[in-house]
């Protein structure tokens, strides 16, 4: 998993906080998220986006975000199934399906 521990958080993760309602609270808790997973303080990431996920669940975007934490915390399969689930609403969204290659790969 040495390749998914050093994997930084996209771009486009950043971009959401300057979406609508730029000082709502999801905007402050993706940004700081964004932070910490860039640090590897993936488990404060998590929380933060946890947090985000409540207050807008609208935004699947997040969800990536969500499985990077998750992956780089060891939890592999719940990873895999919130991976699958942003797929489903975004099927083009390539760094997901990065990540979920890579987890498949290195899985095996």
């Amino acid at each position: 998993t040495s390749k998914i521990k050093n994997r930084t958080a996209p771009s486009h993760t950043k971009i959401i906080t300057t979406d609508s309602h730029p000082n709502s609270a999801a905007s402050n808790a993706i940004e700081s998220a964004v932070q910490l997973l860039n640090r590897n303080q993936n488990r404060e990431a998590l929380n933060m986006i946890n947090r985000a996920i409540a207050e807008r669940p609208q935004l699947p975007e997040l969800q990536y975000g969500k499985a990077l934490a998750l992956t780089r915390l060891g939890f592999i399969d719940e990873a895999r199934s919130t991976l699958v689930s942003l797929l489903l609403a975004r099927p083009n969204h390539e760094a997901a399906r990065d990540l979920l290659k890579e987890i498949e790969t290195e899985g095996k």
